[in-house]
């Protein structure tokens, strides 16, 4: 168990230190599934966000789909940049978000996605974190988690419900533990007892007021704790 706590610590340090205070940082993955007519799985696609690169001396985070690169991302505060292409970039989120702000993102993509945010809501994510969560007319029903992203696909959410008989579907998103689930699944880790007795205990990284996070772990009476 120390070695498998220290080893988490060392990225929580590791994190803090850099001062990766992103909402994309190395190593957050993400899980879609694009479901056909019937519902049947069709195709499943795991993202996952890998070393920084430099375009045009500009740093980047290249994000792979199923171990190919898909795009790049980059951060600045609130706002979040992706780059497909050099005729394919600009602003994918913004997460400066109060109700009556006029939303403007993705204009690279056909007419953009604009909108208007009103109703914000929250939502308890699977780390017992509460988030904004906020619906777009446009979404059709999904909507888009602060902090994450489109519920419908992080990484093209502005297309909205796929053209034809297909939807795709965020099914998890993990930064170091899970986030966010759609199929409500829980995150943890194995526990080994001296007399070798296994059992899941759930842990958790959790934001703090610096803007670094906390590593914690769920005892036996389902209080969360630092892990020292």
């Amino acid at each position: 168990m120390k070695k498998i706590l220290f080893a988490l610590s060392l990225i929580l340090i590791g994190m803090q230190v850099m001062g990766e205070n992103k909402y994309f940082p190395t190593g957050t993955s993400w899980t879609e599934v694009t479901r056909g007519y019937w519902w049947e799985d069709w195709d499943t696609t795991i993202y996952v966000v890998k070393d920084v690169v430099d375009v045009d001396g500009i740093v980047y985070n290249e994000v792979l789909a199923n171990g190919k690169r898909y795009c790049l991302l980059r951060e600045e505060g609130p706002l979040v940049y992706i780059w497909l292409s050099e005729n394919e970039k600009g602003l994918l989120y913004d997460f400066d978000w109060w109700e009556g702000k006029e939303y403007t993102a993705c204009e690279f993509a056909y007419d953009g996605f604009h909108d208007v945010i009103t109703n914000i809501e929250e939502k308890v994510l699977e780390d017992g974190q509460t988030c904004q969560i906020w619906a777009p007319e446009q979404l059709f029903g999904d909507y888009i988690i602060c902090g994450v992203g489109g519920t419908n696909s992080i990484l093209k959410y502005y297309f909205g419900v796929i053209e034809g008989s297909s939807q795709t579907i965020l099914l998890e998103f993990t930064r170091e533990v899970q986030l966010y689930s759609k199929e409500n699944g829980q995150n943890v880790i194995k526990v080994i007892s001296a007399d070798n007795q296994r059992e899941m205990r759930p842990i958790r990284l959790k934001r703090n007021i610096t803007g670094g996070y906390d590593l914690q772990i769920r005892n036996e009476v389902g209080v969360w704790q630092m892990l020292k």
